[in-house]
Formats: C-alpha cells, structure tokens, sequence
C-alpha cells in the first residue's frame, strides 16, 4: 500500500473533512478483517487498515494535517543540487487514484476468495442466515424470501442507483479464472430494522448463498449502543458467544464473535467517530471454512503433479 496518506484514503489534496470521513468509513467497510476467511488475508487485511487509520487520523485532524502537507511538500520538492537534475515532479494526484482502484480491486478479489471452493451442500431449517433466507438457498429462492420483509435484492449498479447514501460499495474485478465465474453478489435494498437502515450483500457460489454481510446505520447517532447492545442480545439467544477481539489497529474497536453449527457470526463495531458508526454484522457458514481448508490442502498436494 503506498506511503502517502493521501492515496491511501483515494482522496484529493485539496479533500475538505466531510470528504475524508466519508472515505474513511467506505475503506474501513472493505478492509473488515472479518470478510477473510484465511489467516494471511486477515493479517494483510489488518496491516493495510493499520495504514489506512494512521492516514485518516492525521488527515482528520487540522493541526496534523497541515504539518503533514508542510513534510509531504518538501519531501515531493527537494532543493536542485549543482551536479543533478532537479527532482521529478511528484505523481500526479488522479494516477495515484488509479493505483488505489488497482489496490482496492485486489482487495475484492480476496473477498471473493471467502467464498468455498465446493459449496453444493443441503440445507436444513437451522442454517438460517438473515431474513429467512438460508445458507444454500438459490438466488432466487432468496430473492423471494427477503421480498417478504419488504426489501429488494438488486444488482450493484440497480442498488447504487436506487439508493440515495448507500453503505456498500465495490469496485469491478477482473475475472482471472473460471473458478471465480462461480461467484456472484446481489445487494438488499435498504430497510428500516432496529432505528437503523439497514443494507446488505449477499454471496453466492453456483447460485447457492454462501455468506451475507449486513450493515447497520443507527438513524440516530445517539442510539449506537443500544442498537450494539439489541444486536448482541439477539445474537446470544440465537448463537454460542465465543469472545470479545479488541481491534490492534483501532483502539476502542472490536469484533464479537459467535459460533454453532449452523453458522459463524461476527459482529464489527467501530465507534471511534460518533458520528459515523460502523456496524457491520457478517454471517459465514462453517462450511465455507471448511471447504476452502480442504480445497487449499488438495492444490499443495496436486500443485506439482501427482505420484505414479
């Protein structure tokens, strides 16, 4: 990930405060290391939202931020020496964005890559994941369930369209393999639930729903804690509460984590700015883990061939 903290964020120079914040919130909903299922995505997932946050808590601030354009000027503009040419002019604003799409666009392929391997499984009336709908379910058959609860299931571009703020947003990933042909992802329109609107996104793998990622937006500011504390409570009827994980890279941050056999839960909560919470509750079924384990031990064995 680039050093600058501009093009970390993807932000312009000239960026005002609403603008920084907003990014911030969008970077900490795709680098939630809860949307990794393997131990190396969500280390390189932790250390890229280390960047990301150290970038944003310098660039929000007025005071960090202008010292920082004073270093990051002078550094971009050193003084011309006798025997040299003066320094290059330093990357224009617009290609380093470009980069960061690349660098986001990689990311998505490693949320993609959540997804199992071989997900054909049956289903039984325990695996619910969220709003009647469950693991295994065809996209159609999920469509019509969340359709009972007054909500829609769009592609990305009819939901970016039909929301006036939506929470969730991704970048197009080139398709390298014939594997990653089996994924796709349709997105809820917003809800009312709990004094919070409501989005999300399902997964599917051959059609058949593999995880959901819900985002939670309180209406009100003041009501994140109760909606925290309504979310756990619900949780703790439904799932086995494992532990509470404090953030490494977000102090005050952290994610709940429950377990059974029907599905793993997380539960992201990142309160740092009051004024922008972020919810971000994820449901995984232990399949998916599972699979994806077995699947990455079959490649090692067969990577170079196999024995006579």
């Amino acid at each position: 990930m680039n050093d600058d903290f501009y093009s970390i964020l993807g932000v312009a120079l000239t960026a005002t405060p609403a603008e920084i914040k907003e990014r911030f919130r969008f970077l900490s909903h795709a680098y939630h290391p809860d949307k990794f299922a393997t131990d190396a995505q969500r280390r390189t997932a932790e250390q890229d939202f280390k960047r990301i946050n150290e970038a944003y808590q310098v660039l929000s601030d007025s005071a960090q931020r202008a010292r920082y354009d004073a270093t990051r000027s002078r550094a971009s503009n050193p003084p011309p020496r006798n025997t040299q040419p003066s320094a290059p002019a330093p990357t224009p604003p617009r290609r380093r964005r470009a980069w960061l799409r690349v660098g986001l666009a990689a990311l998505a392929i490693g949320i993609l890559s959540i997804l199992t391997w071989s997900w054909l499984f049956s289903t039984t009336p325990r695996d619910v994941a969220f709003l009647g709908t469950r693991f295994g379910m065809s996209s159609s058959d999920v469509r019509k369930a969340v359709e009972q609860h007054g909500a829609r299931l769009l592609s990305y571009e009819d939901y970016r369209s039909s929301e006036a703020s939506p929470s969730i947003e991704v970048f197009g990933v080139p398709v390298f393999s014939e594997d990653r042909r089996r994924d796709s992802s349709l997105y809820m329109s917003s809800i009312e639930m709990y004094e919070s609107k409501v989005e999300a996104e399902f997964h599917f793998r051959d059609d058949r729903l593999a995880s959901v990622s819900v985002y939670y937006d309180p209406l009100s500011a003041s009501h994140s804690q109760a909606l925290i504390d309504t979310l756990g409570a619900k949780l703790k009827a439904l799932y086995q509460f494992s532990h509470r994980e404090p953030s490494k890279e977000v102090p005050g941050a952290y994610t709940l984590h429950f377990e059974s056999a029907s599905a793993t839960p997380s539960l992201w909560v990142n309160l740092t700015d009051p004024k922008h919470p972020i919810i971000i509750l994820t449901l995984l079924h232990p399949k998916t883990k599972t699979d994806e384990t077995r699947a990455r031990e079959e490649r090692a064995q067969t990577a170079l061939g196999t024995s006579k």
